[in-house]
């Protein structure tokens, strides 16, 4: 199905507008923002240069999962439960137009967010090339399960049921994943894990070659099941309810 840059160009501003008025998703970009702030000028019992560290680290987790998963997941769900999707469709806009605008909205967002996490932690300048990359293709297979998470749900109260369970999955292992062995192995598995492991490797040296290309490989997992789930649904599902 043919893309049209001019109609794509078109919902981005027009999702991009719906962003900022809905609250709900304004405050998922605002909440790892306001955690690294907190977490960065608070007095906790630790080095300064870990601070920096751990404020990156957390403030990178939290703002990556809530939006990457969050936003397409509940612009999606919305749209289907307003029916905004036939009428777009009556003035010519493709349902694949309509799903890659809010994909490209999601991920410009959570970059963005995780540019802002990254000045505020104060963490070298010098890795911040590193850490884009690691965190773009980190977070594109989590946004694109975002978006078959809006799919597969019917309305935006459903969509809210699944989003805890997941973000939980992709949260929890890795930021226990210095307490136990089991939580140690499942962090490594999941997007979020990887894409640490990616940075550190980049940045530090600190992990081999070897495993640093067995996590791009679990992204590029990720990415590839999530894009078959996206592509299984749309054909399933169709574009509407």
């Amino acid at each position: 199905m043919s893309i049209s840059s001019r109609k794509l160009n078109a919902l981005f501003k027009k999702d991009i507008i719906d962003y900022v008025k809905n609250p709900a998703l304004l405050v998922c970009s605002l909440l790892p923002i306001l955690f690294v702030l907190l977490y960065k000028f608070i007095d906790f019992p630790i080095q300064e240069g870990d601070r920096n560290v751990a404020a990156l680290m957390q403030g990178t987790l939290i703002n990556s999962c809530m939006c990457a998963l969050m936003i397409p997941s509940t612009m999606i769900a919305e749209e289907k439960e307003k029916f905004t999707l036939r009428t777009l469709m009556l003035s010519n806009v493709s349902a694949m137009e309509f799903f890659w605008a809010k994909i490209l909205v999601a991920g410009v967002i959570t970059i963005l967010g995780n540019v802002a996490v990254f000045l505020i932690s104060a963490e070298s300048i010098s890795y911040l090339p590193a850490y884009l990359l690691a965190t773009v293709f980190g977070n594109s297979c989590v946004v694109m399960l975002g978006a078959d998470m809006g799919m597969a749900c019917r309305d935006q109260a459903s969509c809210s049921v699944l989003q805890i369970p997941v973000m939980l999955f992709f949260l929890i292992p890795v930021m226990l994943s210095g307490m136990a062995e089991m939580m140690l192995s499942l962090g490594k598995i999941t997007p979020y894990g990887a894409m640490l492991r990616l940075y550190h490797g980049l940045t530090s040296g600190g992990i081999s070659a070897a495993k640093m290309t067995v996590s791009a490989a679990v992204i590029l997992a990720w990415l590839i099941i999530s894009s078959v789930l996206f592509v299984y649904l749309y054909r399933k599902k169709g574009t509407d309810n």
